[in-house]
């Protein structure tokens, strides 16, 4: 019964959908505007076409689609990426991506390096195809996609780190390896090795550059994720790397705790002192938070998301009657979050974009998401305090990297799953 239902409600609507579109009504209307020599065309329409209501039948009335932003249109184009050796890039699941010179390097996330020009990649069209070359290294590549995989690469003085868990015997530890960008051929050497472990899935992490008074060094982030088991966590022991944010000096390549009490922190942006770090909460709760040295975050004591819903032996969910975790940072001594993704939304890179993008995005920041499959654009305040504006530009795939080009003035994408470079460019 409920099937014949469903199939005479999608027939309404595309019935409905059909008649809209015939009937619709669309006048384009001229504007001049004061200061303008142009005249501004605006297509304006008094019902909805079909376009529209399909859109808004399959997102909320507040997402953005591009090409169109609140104040700019834009240009998406989804290139699908393989190479000779490898084929299609989508059984590579996650990878993420650095700027070189001219070149865009690929890491994968069981080890394979590749390369493209960006001028290759420049005037590509959505769902082309274009081949990479493959970088030989003396990196395992992982073909059994168990006993390693790549969380995050970062492109320091002419080094490519990247940041690694390993497993045996099912203890997980966090590893980091160098070596000197060679298109040719990259010779890794070991960097460090955490000796601590844990048997829980390591399933995020981020790495980049940061000089700490005056001492050059590498920061990177250790997630501490035990689902429902609470008591398992470390982000809160000062004697685990897990649940923290780690700096190592390049001199003297001790590490230190540069952050505590953090679930599964994913993006980092660093310039000069300023530090953001963004953050997934539990069932709700993504954050945005200001990295200070010494800080506690507060996880797992403290989070704006909360407990997993339980399941009883009948497969009914199982909510508690009050939140789990504490809704107040502050007053349990913890640092709160600039701001907080209540539900969800999947967050992962983020990036500064330069202003020279558009007049109309001016010290903004991009925020990818992974569920949510959407860029954030935003706007922080003078001190970094607070967001003065949020707004969500549809994409349709999971971001798990993001980059911004000035060679070509391109915002790219890494669409895990898709094995895909999305290309954003102004529309003239």
């Amino acid at each position: 019964m409920k099937y014949v239902i469903t199939l005479i409600i999608i027939i309404i609507v595309s019935i409905s959908a059909f008649f809209l579109n015939i009937f619709s009504v669309q006048e384009r209307v001229f504007y001049r505007v004061p200061g303008l020599e142009d005249t501004i065309k605006i297509n304006k329409y008094y019902y909805f076409n079909k376009k529209t209501v399909i859109k808004n039948i399959l997102n909320d009335y507040n997402v953005n689609f591009l090409p169109n932003t609140q104040f700019l249109k834009l240009n998406l184009s989804k290139i699908k990426l393989k190479s000779r050796e490898e084929g299609g890039f989508d059984k590579f699941g996650s990878f993420s991506i650095d700027l070189h010179d001219s070149n865009l390097l690929i890491t994968t996330k069981y080890g394979w390096n590749f390369k493209v020009n960006l001028k290759n990649l420049k005037g590509k069209k959505d769902k082309e195809t274009i081949e990479v070359d493959l970088i030989k290294s003396n990196f395992f590549q992982n073909k059994n996609k168990k006993i390693f995989h790549i969380m995050d690469t970062t492109i320091y003085e002419g080094n490519l780190y990247v940041y690694f868990v390993k497993d045996e015997n099912n203890c997980k530890t966090v590893n980091i390896s160098v070596a000197k960008v060679d298109l040719e051929f990259l010779d890794f050497k070991d960097f460090f090795n955490s000796k601590e472990c844990q048997n829980n899935e390591i399933q995020i992490g981020k790495i980049t550059s940061y000089n700490k008074n005056g001492s050059p060094g590498i920061l990177f982030t250790v997630n501490n994720v035990f689902r429902d088991q609470p008591e398992n966590y470390l982000s809160q022991n000062n004697e685990s790397i897990f649940g923290k944010i780690v700096f190592i000096n390049l001199n003297s390549k001790e590490k230190s705790i540069f952050s505590s009490g953090h679930r599964a922190p994913q993006g980092l942006f660093v310039e000069n002192d300023l530090i953001l770090s963004t953050e997934h909460g539990p069932k709700g709760g993504d954050e945005i938070n200001k990295i200070i040295f010494g800080e506690n975050y507060g996880w797992p004591i403290a989070s704006y998301g909360d407990y997993y819903i339980k399941t009883d032996q009948t497969n009914s969910k199982i909510y508690s009657k009050k939140p789990y975790y504490n809704k107040n940072h502050e007053e349990l001594g913890f640092k709160e979050p600039i701001y907080a993704f209540v539900p969800s939304i999947g967050i992962s890179e983020i990036i500064k974009l330069p202003n020279q993008f558009s007049p109309h995005f001016q010290n903004n920041f991009l925020i990818g998401s992974l569920n949510g499959k959407s860029l954030y654009r935003v706007k922080f305040s003078e001190n970094f305090n607070k967001l003065l504006f949020v707004e969500k530009i549809f994409i349709g795939s999971r971001i798990r990297d993001l980059k911004y080009s000035k060679e070509t003035n391109t915002i790219l994408l890494a669409l895990e799953y898709d094995g895909q470079i999305a290309l954003i460019n102004k529309i003239n």
